[in-house]
């Protein structure tokens, strides 16, 4: 994929070794004035809160992206991902498309990413926790972790710092549970967020209104565990056997 990274669309997309994963992010910040805006910032608020305050998480999704957002230009672009993080310096996730499976794996020291397709493998000397390992990607490498925003343990700031303009649109159901559907604007950009009764976002679409054609991207995150069993174990990348040692370079 060869998105534009404005400001705020900076956090959106992974992309490494032309390859990429999608990023569940949305934003919106209230204005005093308007109490359609301030509602739809206190559910994001709230959605930033409950993500922010587990202390391990994992989530399991799917992206789709109108063909000038992907590699080829042609095809419309679909991938599947998954996470597992524990706070503050563990995370695992992966992400598969027509290219192969990609697998992240931090333990608080290494970022080890593996190519399971090609069987390549690229690690990074880590910072000690994930929000400043996220920081270090986005500013470093210009790619990202799946749904890397949304987990940061401050990112209701970070969401709200271009202060976009929303609005609620209404209840829809998203894969049979019933969802606040919200709408944020800024100067460039439009946004759609669904959000669950436990205050989890499902759905994300982004509109790209500043390109030929305003292609979209769509982001749900199917399933959410605020409570998940995990082995602390497998936060460490262990190399298989035959696999090609390769280095990330920065942008």
């Amino acid at each position: 994929m060869n998105i534009p990274r404005s400001p705020h669309i900076r956090r959106l997309f992974a992309h490494a070794f032309a390859w990429s994963a999608a990023l569940l992010v949305a934003s919106c910040a209230s204005s005093p004035q308007n109490p359609d805006s301030a509602k739809a910032d206190a559910i994001l608020k709230q959605t930033c809160q409950a993500l922010s305050s587990a202390k391990a998480l994992s989530f399991s999704g799917s992206r789709s992206a109108s063909p000038s957002l992907t590699r080829t230009g042609t095809d419309r672009g679909t991938s599947t991902m998954a996470g597992v993080l524990v706070r503050p310096n563990r995370f695992k996730g992966s992400v598969t498309d027509s290219g192969g499976q990609r697998q992240f794996f931090y333990d608080g020291t290494n970022l080890d990413i593996y190519d399971a397709t090609a069987r390549t493998h690229a690690r990074l000397k880590a910072p000690a926790t994930f929000d400043a390992l996220f920081q270090m990607l986005d500013e470093q490498y210009g790619f990202d972790l799946p749904a890397g925003d949304f987990l940061l343990a401050h990112s209701y700031a970070e969401l709200t710092e271009d202060h976009p303009v929303g609005k609620v649109m209404g209840v829809e159901t998203i894969a049979g549970v019933r969802c606040q559907h919200l709408e944020f604007s800024e100067k460039d950009a439009r946004w759609e967020l669904w959000v669950d009764p436990n205050s989890l976002p499902r759905r994300f679409r982004h509109t790209f209104i500043k390109l030929p054609g305003q292609p979209v991207l769509t982001v749900e995150i199917n399933k959410w565990d605020l409570n998940p069993k995990v082995d602390v174990q497998s936060f460490t990348f262990h190399t298989p056997k035959g696999t090609e040692e390769t280095s990330l370079v920065p942008q």
